[in-house]
């Protein structure tokens, strides 16, 4: 509702687009920062409107294919560039053009809902999806989010490594990935270059800080007027200009951080052991760095020109306290991202697992033998709870997808803090590998998405099972059919749960 009252927002009201743009839309970023990734995900219209099949009752069942899965980032920055240029030539100033175009988007983010299970929208399609990512990945963990679970009932497993169950393990598995390296470096590139095209077109930066772009209605018309004020590019109509600059600008800043990536790679990787675990450890570190870097510098590019044309007419208090706030926000979020680690990660959701199977208890000391032997007989009990709960958390992680077997070396200062030697470690993992071999598989391709979502149906199948049990009578065919396509869950996979 909120989404769709824009467009009578901006039919109706004399300022309508320059609202739009210079205040809602420049206040986005800063709240990705502020509030999080997960906050605006809940709030978002456009995911509400992406989940109105499931509201209805009639949810969408495929689930996209390994190609779309594979290369999201760059369709969605394709989406996201193409709704830049259509605002450079078209929406900025025509009402009816932005009102169009939000109606449109409304209008397909349904249509997905009803044929794509899941939050197909906001994980492959939704522009504004990658931006929210730049801005907020990785965030440090919060007691809050102990709990692993996902936002959708029920969940589909239709993204692995879904944002909306763990944004940040998401982030790691996902940094050396070169679309969502490609994009995040030519991202700043496209940000300046948007803005510098109202120079390019106009000849003189009163055009865009005067907000008059924001009044043009007749900007549809111009799409073959000259797309920049000097020779010999005037020759170039605005319909290609505006796409064209934003291409060059993403370009060349596409290969000014790949070229500092690849110089601070051959510096950290000097005297490294190739394809050891300090290589892939220095790489990750380069590859981080780098895309905090982009996101920074992108953050900031936009906010040198974002919202002006309106903060120009406030008081000088007003505009001080926004580019105080913006400062603040951007500081925080470089410093904050910059530290961070995979394997402080890795070592925060192992405490917060290991937490909720650890049996906790203590016992004065005592002179007595009697209470000694006692205490020593509990003190082992607890420390084979310990190992069992040791051992569970380490199924549960390797289950996830959050680490593999050559990467539990990260645990080691936690291990030793808890009092879980080597010795203890290696009988775990031999047990684990007799109990789950599939587990230590160098195929397995486990996430906790897959594990939610077989928890889920699992759970409802023994309900359905016990319920025609208890009736006399087994579960129909089309009950099962029902809950499988619910689920998403294949016919194998339906088998094999109820064999067991």
């Amino acid at each position: 509702l909120a989404f769709l009252a824009t467009v009578p927002t901006i039919l109706g009201v004399r300022h309508g687009n320059r609202i739009l743009w210079t205040m809602a839309i420049a206040a986005l970023p800063v709240f990705f920062v502020v509030g999080g990734y997960h906050l605006w995900r809940r709030i978002c219209p456009l995911a509400v409107v992406a989940q109105l099949g499931r509201l209805l009752g009639r949810p969408g069942t495929r689930k996209v294919g390994d190609w779309l899965a594979g290369r999201y980032f760059a369709i969605q920055f394709a989406l996201l560039l193409t709704g830049m240029s259509l605002r450079l030539i078209a929406t900025n100033g025509s009402t009816t053009w932005l009102a169009g175009f939000l109606i449109v988007v409304v209008v397909v983010a349904a249509a997905t809902s009803f044929v794509f299970a899941g939050k197909t929208w906001c994980n492959f399609l939704c522009p504004v999806g990658i931006v929210e990512k730049m801005y907020s990945e990785p965030a440090r963990l919060h007691a809050a989010d102990g709990a692993t679970t996902s936002q959708c009932a029920p969940c589909v497993a239709c993204k692995k490594h879904c944002p909306d169950i763990d944004v940040e393990g998401g982030y790691w598995k996902e940094v050396g990935d070169r679309p969502r390296r490609a994009v995040y470096f030519a991202w700043p590139g496209v940000v300046t270059a948007f803005y510098v095209y109202y120079w390019l077109v106009a000849g003189t930066w009163d055009y865009y800080f005067d907000g008059s772009w924001a009044y043009e209605t007749d900007l549809p018309s111009k799409w073959l007027d000259p797309g920049f004020f000097f020779a010999p590019l005037d020759v170039i109509p605005r319909v290609a200009a505006a796409p064209l600059t934003l291409l060059v600008g993403g370009l060349l800043s596409y290969l000014v951080f790949a070229a500092g990536e690849r110089l601070a790679l051959r510096r950290a990787l000097r005297g490294v052991t190739a394809d050891s675990l300090a290589d892939a450890e220095a790489r990750q570190r380069v590859r981080h760095h780098a895309l905090v870097l982009a996101g920074f510098l992108a953050f900031n590019s936009f906010y040198f020109f974002a919202g002006q044309p309106s903060l120009r007419v406030l008081p000088a208090w007003a505009v001080q306290g926004w580019g105080f706030v913006v400062v603040l926000a951007s500081a925080a979020i470089f410093f904050r991202r910059w530290i961070r680690k995979e394997s402080e990660y890795v070592q925060e959701k192992f405490a917060q697992k290991i937490l909720k199977k650890w049996e906790w208890g203590d016992a004065p000391p005592s002179d007595d033998l009697q209470d000694i032997y006692l205490l020593h007989t509990e003190r082992t009990k607890q420390r084979e709870a310990r190992l069992r709960a040791y051992k569970e958390t380490v199924r549960e992680l390797v289950a996830d997808g959050l680490v593999t077997r050559a990467e539990l070396v990260i645990l080691d200062s936690l291990r030793a803090q808890l009092g879980i030697t080597d010795k203890d470690h290696q009988k775990a993992i031999a047990e684990l590998s007799d109990e789950e071999r599939q587990l230590f598989d160098p195929a397995y391709q486990g996430s906790v998405e897959q594990r939610l979502q077989r928890q889920q149906y699992r759970k409802d199948l023994e309900r359905i099972v016990i319920e025609n049990a208890r009736a006399g009578a087994a579960p129909s065919p089309a009950t099962l059919e029902a809950l499988r396509d619910e689920y998403g869950v294949t016919d194998d996979e339906q088998a094999a749960e109820l064999e067991g």
